[in-house]
Protein backbone atom coordinates (compact mmCIF):
# COMPACT_ATOMS: atom_id res chain seq x y z
CA UNK A 1 0.00 0.00 0.00
CA UNK A 2 1.26 3.48 -0.87
CA UNK A 3 0.02 6.43 1.16
CA UNK A 4 0.84 10.10 0.54
CA UNK A 5 1.48 12.04 3.76
CA UNK A 6 1.27 15.83 3.48
CA UNK A 7 3.00 18.39 5.71
CA UNK A 8 3.79 16.01 8.57
CA UNK A 9 7.14 15.54 10.21
CA UNK A 10 8.92 12.50 8.76
CA UNK A 11 11.19 12.35 11.82
CA UNK A 12 8.13 11.28 13.84
CA UNK A 13 6.95 8.66 11.35
CA UNK A 14 5.87 5.39 12.87
CA UNK A 15 7.66 3.18 10.37
CA UNK A 16 10.33 0.50 10.53
CA UNK A 17 12.59 2.64 8.35
CA UNK A 18 12.84 6.36 7.64
CA UNK A 19 14.65 7.35 4.45
CA UNK A 20 16.77 10.47 4.25
CA UNK A 21 17.85 11.97 0.92
CA UNK A 22 21.59 12.26 1.45
CA UNK A 23 24.83 13.32 -0.12
CA UNK A 24 27.70 10.84 -0.31
CA UNK A 25 29.73 12.68 2.32
CA UNK A 26 27.18 12.35 5.13
CA UNK A 27 26.72 16.06 5.85
CA UNK A 28 23.23 16.84 7.18
CA UNK A 29 23.16 20.60 7.63
CA UNK A 30 25.93 20.89 10.21
CA UNK A 31 25.87 22.52 13.63
CA UNK A 32 23.34 25.18 12.63
CA UNK A 33 20.73 22.40 12.26
CA UNK A 34 21.37 21.06 15.73
CA UNK A 35 19.96 24.13 17.45
CA UNK A 36 17.57 25.54 14.80
CA UNK A 37 15.00 23.74 12.66
CA UNK A 38 15.76 24.29 8.97
CA UNK A 39 13.99 23.12 5.80
CA UNK A 40 14.80 19.61 4.57
CA UNK A 41 14.58 16.01 5.78
CA UNK A 42 18.28 15.74 6.69
CA UNK A 43 18.13 18.99 8.60
CA UNK A 44 15.04 17.83 10.53
CA UNK A 45 16.61 14.48 11.42
CA UNK A 46 19.77 16.26 12.54
CA UNK A 47 17.75 18.67 14.68
CA UNK A 48 15.61 16.02 16.39
CA UNK A 49 18.64 13.82 17.15
CA UNK A 50 20.68 16.80 18.44
CA UNK A 51 23.40 16.17 15.86
CA UNK A 52 24.03 12.54 16.80
CA UNK A 53 22.78 11.27 13.44
CA UNK A 54 25.05 13.55 11.43
CA UNK A 55 28.08 12.51 13.46
CA UNK A 56 27.34 8.86 12.63
CA UNK A 57 26.44 9.62 8.98
CA UNK A 58 29.81 11.28 8.44
CA UNK A 59 31.47 8.00 9.42
CA UNK A 60 28.94 5.66 7.77
CA UNK A 61 29.30 7.43 4.39
CA UNK A 62 33.02 6.60 4.19
CA UNK A 63 34.13 3.81 1.88
CA UNK A 64 37.44 3.57 3.73
CA UNK A 65 37.53 4.19 7.47
CA UNK A 66 40.71 6.27 7.48
CA UNK A 67 39.99 8.41 4.42
CA UNK A 68 37.52 11.31 4.51
CA UNK A 69 34.19 10.78 2.78
CA UNK A 70 34.88 13.93 0.77
CA UNK A 71 37.42 11.89 -1.23
CA UNK A 72 35.97 8.38 -1.01
CA UNK A 73 32.38 8.55 0.15
CA UNK A 74 29.26 6.70 -0.91
CA UNK A 75 28.43 7.15 -4.59
CA UNK A 76 25.10 8.47 -5.83
CA UNK A 77 22.66 5.62 -6.36
CA UNK A 78 23.80 3.75 -3.23
CA UNK A 79 22.85 4.12 0.43
CA UNK A 80 24.22 3.77 3.92
CA UNK A 81 22.44 3.05 7.19
CA UNK A 82 22.54 4.54 10.68
CA UNK A 83 20.69 3.70 13.87
CA UNK A 84 17.57 5.61 14.89
CA UNK A 85 19.01 7.81 17.70
CA UNK A 86 15.77 7.75 19.68
CA UNK A 87 13.35 8.16 16.77
CA UNK A 88 10.43 5.70 16.49
CA UNK A 89 11.88 3.85 13.50
CA UNK A 90 14.30 0.92 13.68
CA UNK A 91 16.93 2.54 11.46
CA UNK A 92 17.58 5.37 9.04
CA UNK A 93 18.49 4.71 5.42
CA UNK A 94 20.51 7.53 3.85
CA UNK A 95 19.75 7.38 0.12
CA UNK A 96 22.60 9.07 -1.71
CA UNK A 97 20.99 11.17 -4.41
CA UNK A 98 24.02 13.41 -4.97
CA UNK A 99 27.72 12.81 -4.41
CA UNK A 100 28.48 16.17 -2.79
CA UNK A 101 26.37 18.55 -0.66
CA UNK A 102 24.21 21.07 -2.57
CA UNK A 103 24.60 19.27 -5.92
CA UNK A 104 21.88 18.37 -8.37
CA UNK A 105 20.38 14.88 -8.37
CA UNK A 106 20.15 12.60 -11.37
CA UNK A 107 16.89 10.69 -11.95
CA UNK A 108 18.86 7.55 -12.88
CA UNK A 109 20.67 7.57 -9.52
CA UNK A 110 17.40 8.16 -7.66
CA UNK A 111 15.72 5.28 -9.50
CA UNK A 112 18.67 3.01 -8.68
CA UNK A 113 18.70 3.85 -4.98
CA UNK A 114 14.91 3.41 -4.68
CA UNK A 115 15.25 -0.13 -6.03
CA UNK A 116 18.08 -0.89 -3.60
CA UNK A 117 16.10 0.48 -0.64
CA UNK A 118 13.06 -1.65 -1.41
CA UNK A 119 15.19 -4.76 -1.80
CA UNK A 120 17.00 -4.01 1.47
CA UNK A 121 13.71 -3.51 3.34
CA UNK A 122 12.30 -6.71 1.87
CA UNK A 123 15.41 -8.72 2.79
CA UNK A 124 15.40 -7.21 6.31
CA UNK A 125 11.71 -8.14 6.71
CA UNK A 126 10.68 -4.53 7.31
CA UNK A 127 6.94 -3.89 6.98
CA UNK A 128 6.82 -0.09 6.70
CA UNK A 129 8.86 2.63 5.06
CA UNK A 130 8.64 6.43 5.37
CA UNK A 131 10.27 8.01 2.34
CA UNK A 132 10.43 11.59 1.04
CA UNK A 133 10.55 12.48 -2.64
CA UNK A 134 14.26 11.82 -3.04
CA UNK A 135 16.26 14.46 -4.88
CA UNK A 136 13.37 16.95 -5.00
CA UNK A 137 14.73 19.54 -2.57
CA UNK A 138 18.26 20.68 -3.24
CA UNK A 139 18.56 18.02 -5.96
CA UNK A 140 16.08 19.81 -8.26
CA UNK A 141 13.92 16.84 -9.36
CA UNK A 142 10.11 16.98 -9.44
CA UNK A 143 7.84 15.30 -6.90
CA UNK A 144 5.63 13.75 -9.60
CA UNK A 145 8.48 11.88 -11.31
CA UNK A 146 9.96 10.56 -8.05
CA UNK A 147 6.54 9.55 -6.69
CA UNK A 148 6.02 7.59 -9.91
CA UNK A 149 9.35 5.79 -9.37
CA UNK A 150 8.41 4.93 -5.78
CA UNK A 151 4.93 3.72 -6.74
CA UNK A 152 6.29 1.60 -9.59
CA UNK A 153 8.84 -0.09 -7.32
CA UNK A 154 6.26 -0.55 -4.54
CA UNK A 155 4.24 -2.81 -6.87
CA UNK A 156 6.99 -5.44 -6.54
CA UNK A 157 6.84 -5.30 -2.71
CA UNK A 158 3.14 -5.43 -1.71
CA UNK A 159 3.95 -6.47 1.89
CA UNK A 160 5.74 -3.17 2.61
CA UNK A 161 3.54 -0.25 3.68
CA UNK A 162 4.94 2.85 1.94
CA UNK A 163 4.37 6.37 3.23
CA UNK A 164 5.59 9.07 0.83
CA UNK A 165 6.18 12.26 2.80
CA UNK A 166 5.68 15.58 1.03
CA UNK A 167 6.99 18.50 3.04
CA UNK A 168 5.77 22.04 2.57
Amino acid sequence: MVEIVYDKEIAFAEADVIVNAANGCGWMGGKRCQSELHKGVAEHLNYYTHGAIENKALTAARKYSKITSWLFGTKAGDFFVTENFGLKCKEIIHAVTMRYPASYSNIKDVSEVIKKIFEYCHNSDYKSLAIPCLGCGTGGLTNDKVMELIRNEAEFYPKINIMIYLMK
